[in-house]
């Protein structure tokens, strides 16, 4: 399993992962979080195409989307089936 941690700051999430040794960051701007691409999360989609993406960093990050913008249009249902698909 690869070893990230979450952070926040009042403009951004960040997805603090290890990589090749050492920790790098991945901001999301706050303000964007909720956005959906198609029917889908499109931060979770961006970053389950990263090499370095976990199944529960995602299942982390959502929870952090539905704490800061619990009114978004994303298909959760969707977004999950995809997201569980790829770790399966």
């Amino acid at each position: 399993m690869k070893d990230y941690y979450i952070e926040e700051n009042a403009h951004a999430v960040t997805i603090n992962f290890e990589w090749q040794g050492s920790y790098r960051p991945y901001p999301i701007p706050k303000k964007e979080l909720g956005m959906a691409q198609g029917q889908e999360s499109m931060w979770m989609m961006q970053v389950l195409d990263k090499p370095w993406a976990s199944k529960k960093m995602l299942h982390d990050l959502a929870g952090y989307i539905k704490r800061y913008k619990p009114d978004n249009k994303i298909d959760w249902d969707s977004t999950f089936s995809i997201v569980n698909s790829c770790y399966n």
